[in-house]
C-alpha cells in the first residue's frame, strides 16, 4: 500500500512539474501575414485620451456596452468645440466628361433633417443639385447635428431606414463638420432618383444620428 501511495505521489508530482515547466520548454509559433489593408490592420477608430479602440474591439462589445461607451464619448465631446462649416454652393461641379456643364444648378431632391431620438439630434436641409447627366452634388444647409465619433454621410434607398439598411446604403464621405453648410460631390454612377434619404450615421457604434427624407 505504501509503495502504491508513493507511486501515485510521484505521478502527481511529475504531472504538476510538467504542467508548470512545459510552457518554458515548448514553443508557441505565430505566423501572421503583414496586413495589406486598413481593415486587416484593425485601423483605430476611436482615438481620445481615454479611448483607444479598434473596430474589432467595438464589434466584440454587447449592445449595452456600446450604448454606455457611446454615451460616455458623447458627454466628452459635448465639451469639445463644434466643427463649423460655411461652404457656398459652387457655380458648377467640375466633371471629367467632355461636354460643358450647365451654369445654373437644378434642384433634384430635398428634405429636412429630423432627430433620431432624444440624444441624437439633427436639423437643416439636405438637397441634391444637378448640372447635367452624371454631375450631382449633395448640399447640407443650415445644418446641425449632435457631434459624435466618426460620423459619416450616407444615402439610402429607404425613406426612413433602419440601422441595418443604412449599413447597406451608399457611404458618401466622412462628415466634414457637425454644424454649417457643406458640399459633397456624388460619385458619377449615382442615380439620385434611386435614393430616398440622407443619413448622418456613426459607423463604429452603428447609430443613426439624423435622417433627411428626400422628396
Amino acid at each position: 500500500m505504501k509503495k502504491l501511495l508513493t507511486l501515485i505521489g510521484i505521478a502527481i508530482a511529475l504531472g504538476l512539474a510538467w504542467y508548470l515547466l512545459s510552457p518554458l520548454l515548448l514553443d508557441e509559433v505565430v505566423d501572421e501575414a503583414f496586413p495589406t489593408s486598413t481593415n486587416e490592420a484593425n485601423e483605430m477608430v476611436i482615438d481620445t485620451p481615454e479611448h483607444q479602440m479598434t473596430q474589432a474591439d467595438i464589434d466584440a462589445m454587447t449592445e449595452e456596452e456600446k450604448a454606455k461607451m457611446e454615451q460616455k464619448i458623447l458627454e466628452e465631446m459635448a465639451d469639445e468645440p463644434d466643427k463649423v462649416m460655411n461652404e457656398s454652393l459652387p457655380d458648377q461641379v467640375i466633371d471629367t466628361t467632355p461636354e460643358p456643364l450647365k451654369n445654373d444648378p437644378g434642384l433634384i431632391k430635398s428634405g429636412n433633417f429630423v432627430d433620431a431620438d432624444n440624444v441624437h439630434k439633427g436639423s437643416g436641409t439636405a438637397s441634391i443639385y444637378g448640372w447635367g447627366e452624371g454631375s450631382e452634388l449633395l448640399r447640407l444647409e443650415d445644418f446641425m447635428v449632435t457631434n459624435g465619433p466618426d460620423l459619416r454621410v450616407y444615402l439610402t434607398k429607404e425613406a426612413n431606414p433602419t440601422k441595418e439598411q443604412v449599413k447597406n446604403g451608399l457611404e458618401i464621405a466622412k462628415l466634414k463638420g457637425n454644424i454649417g453648410n457643406q458640399n459633397y460631390e456624388l460619385p458619377f454612377e449615382v442615380r439620385p432618383e434611386d435614393y430616398k434619404a440622407v443619413v448622418i450615421y456613426c459607423k463604429p457604434f452603428n447609430v443613426i444620428f439624423s435622417t433627411a427624407t428626400l422628396q
